[in-house]
């Protein structure tokens, strides 16, 4: 009897470290953040744990990753399964690779993934187990710190190449000073250069601050006054041209009266500098310079010289290309990094003349036409509402008529790219349109969770359109697709969260400019696109989760759609 109770013992006390034993396992698998899995022996799933924005576990079983095709980055399925092959095939385990991988509709991100031979009791191998870590955060922060390393050395770069030609006129005032009696001329010159060192020394500051340096200016964080929001931008390449160009060059301005960019000068000014002083000195003292605007509204410096050859021109951004002798090589690279910093583009392309070259820098905010003889006509009713795209979870809107709010919710993974998910609040009418009004209260769930005002072509995903609206945590934000088969590009104010309460997107004669003001009185441009919008639009409100498993909500305040009259130019 006593042999029986304390196998019966043995046995329930077997039966609880076991259940124990595989409550934890469930409980690390559900909590934990390790992705683990097992295949057979030809790469088919037989388990996979349940997390976020991987395929349902239910519905890989019996498939190889391949068969699924729920990753979009190029070879990433093929290599995966060709992986699972080779720890079959050899009994040789693979540790701790790291592969980069975006589940459709989803976010890029790298994961560490560690594959083992499943052996049965005989030492058969019978197919691989594995599991794989989200590292997204650790690269980017690798990423960051490689990045920094390079801003580091363009620092330095950009400091001794622009710090050359102040401290050549110094070194030249004072040896003439010394020569001859014209001191007040030498004084000129000295003060002259010493400014253009503290115009580098402040650009350096905004070169060297930011993963992404922001569009606006530190005097901004100070004021928010509207006056500093923009930059003129004639006035800056001007001044940019009164410095670097002798007198016997020309400079053409190809930019409306008005023109402003949304651009820390700082950020800026080496970019100009650097493609003007590139033009002199490449094309002579002679040079004829034309600036102006694309027709995106991105900027262009053109110069009469000899011009570029297309072999080379992917070569001419690299730090310590120069065909000129005594040069550094550095001016141009300089060019390239800051704009790519910024999240622009640089093109280089034929002058339009037959000779000469061309650098095109796209993605700037900028405006240059607001001039336009505009008077309101029919109000537009915002009387549709509807998710766009394949949002998880359905928006919904309401209008309170006594304190004139709508009160909008929207799911949706993102606006960008080509991802567009969210809730849209429209009316219809006919261009030219404007909306606008206040967004009081936000409750977004993620940093990128958006809110605002919109014109659009209509409610199909891929619509082009102009947007303008605030983020939970980067201030306020400008999206546009300029057509339908565009790609979706933003740009993020984040000293601006709350100095501006007031938003305005309006579309006149193909452009949509976007607008801020502190009290309605005065309407400050900060963006405009051309946008493809073709007949009837859509102007309306807007609300992006950023998760597909939450919802965002948001209260837009006194709005008002209106069609417009413009008059002649």
């Amino acid at each position: 009897l006593r042999s029986v109770v304390e196998d019966c013992v043995d046995r329930s006390e077997q039966r609880r470290r076991e259940e124990a034993e595989s409550s934890l396992f469930r409980t690390l698998l559900a909590e934990g953040e390790l992705v683990i899995f097992a295949k057979d022996e030809r790469g088919r799933h037989l388990y996979r744990t349940d997390k976020e924005d991987s395929p349902d576990p239910a519905s890989v079983v019996g498939k190889t990753d391949v068969d699924l095709g729920t990753v979009t980055l190029a070879g990433a399925d093929e290599r995966a399964l060709e992986d699972d092959l080779q720890v079959v095939e050899t009994g040789d385990p693979i540790y701790r690779e790291e592969r980069k991988y975006q589940f459709t509709g989803g976010n890029v991100h790298w994961t560490e993934q560690t594959r083992v031979p499943w052996r049965d009791s005989d030492g058969d191998i019978r197919g691989v187990v594995g599991y794989s870590l989200d590292v997204t955060r650790r690269k980017r922060y690798e990423d960051l710190l490689a990045e920094q390393a390079d801003r580091v050395d363009g620092v330095i770069g950009y400091v001794s190449h622009d710090l050359r030609t102040p401290l050549q006129i110094i070194h030249g005032a004072v040896d003439i000073a010394r020569r001859t009696d014209d001191i007040e001329a030498a004084l000129e010159k000295v003060e002259d250069a010493a400014d253009r060192i503290e115009a580098v020394v402040e650009d350096t500051n905004a070169i060297s601050t930011g993963y992404r340096a922001s569009p606006l200016s530190s005097n901004v964080l100070q004021s928010l006054q509207a006056d500093a929001l923009t930059t003129d931008l004639p006035s800056l390449v001007e001044d940019i041209w009164s410095v670097v160009a002798p007198d016997t060059a020309t400079l053409e301005l190809g930019l409306p009266e008005g023109t402003v960019v949304t651009v820390d000068p700082g950020t800026l000014r080496p970019i100009l500098e650097n493609l003007l002083t590139n033009a002199v000195d490449h094309a002579g003292p002679d040079v004829r310079v034309r600036v102006g605007a694309t027709p995106t509204n991105g900027i262009y410096v053109q110069d009469d010289g000899p011009g570029i050859p297309e072999s080379e021109r992917d070569e001419v951004t690299d730090l310590g290309h120069t065909t000129d002798p005594d040069g550094t090589g550095t001016g141009l690279d300089i060019v390239a990094q800051t704009v790519s910093r910024q999240g622009w583009e640089l093109r280089i392309a034929d002058a339009d003349a037959e000779t000469g070259a061309r650098f095109e820098v796209e993605g700037p905010p900028m405006v240059t036409r607001t001039e336009f003889e505009i008077e309101r006509a029919d109000a537009v009713e915002l009387t549709e509402s509807g998710d766009v795209g394949p949002v998880s979870m359905p928006g919904e809107a309401s209008y309170d008529a006594d304190a004139d709010e709508w009160t909008v919710v929207g799911n949706g993974s993102n606006v960008w790219g080509d991802t567009h998910e969210f809730h849209l609040v429209s009316g219809r009418a006919e261009p030219p349109v404007r909306i606008e009004g206040r967004i009081p209260e936000f409750e977004g769930v993620e940093s990128f969770s958006k809110a605002g005002f919109t014109v659009r072509d209509g409610r199909d995903e891929r619509d082009p359109f102009g947007y303008l609206g605030v983020t939970e945590t980067h201030g306020v934000e400008v999206l546009r697709r300029s057509g339908v088969d565009s790609h979706t590009d933003s740009e993020q104010f984040e000293a601006l969260l709350d100095g501006f309460p007031w938003y305005r997107v309006e579309y006149v004669n193909g452009l949509v400019t976007c607008y801020l003001s502190e009290s309605r009185e005065r309407w400050i441009p900060v963006d405009q696109k051309a946008v493809a919008l073709d007949g009837e639009v859509l102007v309306g409100l807007l609300v992006c989760s950023h998760s597909s498993d939450w919802t965002a909500e948001a209260t837009f305040a006194d709005v008002r759609a209106h069609e417009l009259d413009v008059g002649d130019e």
